[in-house]
C-alpha cells in the first residue's frame, strides 16, 4: 500500500500541484462564508460586541466637520485603529466621560444638548438619554444600574429660585430629580451610590447627600439650613473641590489658597459620623488618586494620597500652579 502510495506521488506532481490549489480556494471560500455570517449578525451564537474587538477604547469625539460628526468611537485598544462602523451617535459634541465600576455603562455629555447619552457596551448602542437644564464637568455612575448624578451649577427650574442642583438622572424611566445644590460643582459618590459628596465653588462647606430619600421631581432639602435624611451641610473645611473614597473613609481635598482660601490640604473624613478625623498639610491638593495595596514606592502603605497640584478648573486671578507631588498617609 505505501509503494503505491508513493508511486502516485512521484507520477502526478502537477495533480498534487492541482490539489493545493483547490485547496486554497476551498479555504478563501470558507473564510469569505464565515465573515458573511459574521456581518449579519444573525446567528444567535455570535459572542462578543458588534466590533469583534476583545479589547476596546471608547473616545469622545466632540468635532463636526462636512466629513465627520462628533460620537463616540470605538477603537481597537491593541493597534490603535478604528474599525468599520466604529462610530455611536451621541450628539454633536460629546466630551466628558464616565463609567460605571463594572463597565457595562459608559457615560457621555453632548455639550451641544446638554444631554448625557448612556452606551451599552456589550452591544455598543445608546441605551437612553436624558437631558440636563444645564452643562455639567463633573457626572458619576456609582453602580452597574442605569441611573447617574450630575453636578449642574447653572441648574434652574421654572418655579424656583434656586441656581445650582445634583440631578439624579434615571435612564430607565429617561426622567430627572433634582436635588437643589447652591452652585454645585463637583460630585464623588461612594462605591454603593448610596452617599454623594458634592463640593461647590467658593464655599468652605461640603453636602453630604443621600439621594434615595430625596423626593421627584424637585427636592429642597439641602436648602433648609439643618440636617436632614436627604441633606447634611459639613462645614469645617478650606475651599474644598474634590474627594477620593475608601470603604468608609473620604479623603477631602482642601484648594486653600489657589481657590481664595487659607491652607491646602487632605481632610480625612469617616462618612459614617459624618465627621473630620484629621488634617494633613500639603502644598497644592486639587486631584488626587489612592495607590494599590502593592505600592510601587516601598516607603508607602495603603491607604496612601497622592496628591499631586492638578487644578481642575482655572485659580483666582495671579495664582500660582505647582508641579510638586504630595503623599499623605
Amino acid at each position: 500500500m505505501n509503494k503505491s502510495v508513493n508511486k502516485s506521488v512521484k507520477r502526478s506532481p502537477k495533480k498534487s500541484m492541482q490539489g493545493s490549489t483547490k485547496k486554497r480556494i476551498l479555504v478563501l471560500v470558507i473564510g469569505l462564508w464565515a465573515s458573511l455570517n459574521f456581518l449579519s449578525c444573525s446567528s444567535s451564537k455570535a459572542k462578543g460586541p458588534p466590533s469583534g474587538l476583545p479589547d476596546r477604547v471608547l473616545a469622545s469625539q466632540g468635532v463636526t466637520s462636512t466629513n465627520d460628526f462628533g460620537s463616540l468611537t470605538v477603537v481597537d485598544a491593541y493597534n490603535d485603529t478604528i474599525p468599520r462602523n466604529a462610530h455611536i451617535g451621541t450628539g454633536n459634541s460629546p466630551g466628558l466621560m464616565a463609567v460605571s465600576p463594572s463597565l457595562n455603562l459608559a457615560a457621555t455629555f453632548d455639550s451641544a444638548s446638554t444631554t448625557v447619552y448612556v452606551v451599552n457596551t456589550a452591544t455598543e448602542s445608546v441605551l437612553a438619554s436624558v437631558r440636563l437644564p444645564a452643562p455639567t464637568s463633573s457626572m458619576v455612575f456609582p453602580t452597574a444600574n442605569p441611573t447617574g448624578y450630575a453636578a449642574v451649577p447653572g441648574a434652574t427650574v421654572t418655579g424656583y429660585s434656586f441656581i445650582g442642583a445634583v440631578e439624579e438622572m434615571n435612564f430607565t424611566a429617561s426622567a430627572l430629580t433634582t436635588i437643589a445644590v447652591t452652585n454645585a460643582q463637583t460630585v464623588v459618590s461612594n462605591s454603593g451610590g448610596s452617599q454623594l459628596l458634592v463640593f461647590s465653588n467658593n464655599s468652605d462647606s461640603m453636602i453630604v447627600l443621600s439621594p434615595a430619600a430625596a423626593v421627584p421631581p424637585v427636592d429642597l432639602s439641602c436648602l433648609s439650613g439643618t440636617p436632614n435624611a436627604v441633606c447634611t451641610i459639613v462645614p469645617g473645611f478650606d475651599r474644598p473641590v474634590y474627594a477620593v473614597v475608601h470603604g468608609n473613609t473620604a479623603y477631602i481635598l482642601n484648594c486653600g489658597p489657589q481657590c481664595g482660601g487659607v491652607m491646602a490640604s487632605v481632610m480625612v473624613f469617616d462618612l459614617q459620623s459624618p465627621t473630620i478625623t484629621g488634617t494633613i498639610p500639603v502644598d497644592a491638593a486639587t486631584w488626587a488618586l489612592l495607590t494599590a495595596q502593592r505600592s510601587t514606592w516601598p516607603a508607602l502603605r495603603p491607604p496612601t494620597m497622592l496628591a499631586p497640584a492638578r487644578l481642575l478648573r482655572p485659580p483666582p486671578a495671579g495664582a500660582s500652579t505647582s508641579s510638586t507631588l504630595d503623599r499623605a498617609r
